[in-house]
């Protein structure tokens, strides 16, 4: 069984012992990115955000056999539970796809099917950047809220931008070039 794993972010730069092969590949499908989620050890990272724009994410084979090993593995790497991880597996027919996020299953299949994947699992975590700030994300919100950090605070997000990868180049990522550099 071949098991495609998606990555955007720190997994990419950190997979931990997440056991994958072949290293990270550029050319995965283009999912809507965006730096909108704040979380316990970085004050900005990057999830799925509908209504951005899309970006290609990049994927790696697991060397996990079994898809449900796979993704229990992920679970542990991204420290949530498989509820959030997203999976669209053609053997078994099961997918599990946050309902904000139902709308790229064929962007998912198609890319899956085109790439010779069984099964293709990734982080589906939501933003959370209106709950921790009380505001919409957007561009100048987003810029508002990392002006609002500490200075060691915006030193460790600007850390996570810049190890992101470089084709995932997000709206707020140029804004911030521009006005935080």
């Amino acid at each position: 069984m071949k098991i495609a794993i998606l990555g955007w972010g720190s997994l990419i730069w950190d997979p931990r012992d997440l056991p994958i092969r072949d290293g990270w590949k550029k050319d995965g499908p283009p999912l809507p990115i965006e730096f909108c989620r704040i979380s316990g050890s970085w004050p900005l990272t990057l999830v799925i955000q509908p209504g951005v724009d899309g970006v290609n994410v990049l994927h790696t084979l697991s060397d996990d056999m079994d898809v449900i090993e796979a993704r229990n593995n992920l679970a542990a790497r991204e420290g949530c539970g498989t509820l959030h991880i997203g999976l669209i597996d053609s053997i078994t027919e099961e997918t599990n796809i946050s309902s904000e996020n139902v709308q790229l299953l064929p962007v998912l299949e198609g890319w899956m099917a085109s790439h010779g994947y069984d099964s293709v699992i990734w982080t589906d975590l939501p933003s959370n950047f209106k709950e921790k700030t009380g505001n919409d994300f957007n561009i100048d919100n987003g810029i508002g809220y990392l002006r609002s950090l500490s200075p060691e605070g915006l030193a460790r997000a600007l850390h996570y931008i810049d190890k992101a990868p470089l084709q995932v180049k997000t709206r707020l990522r140029v804004a911030i070039e521009s006005e935080l550099r």
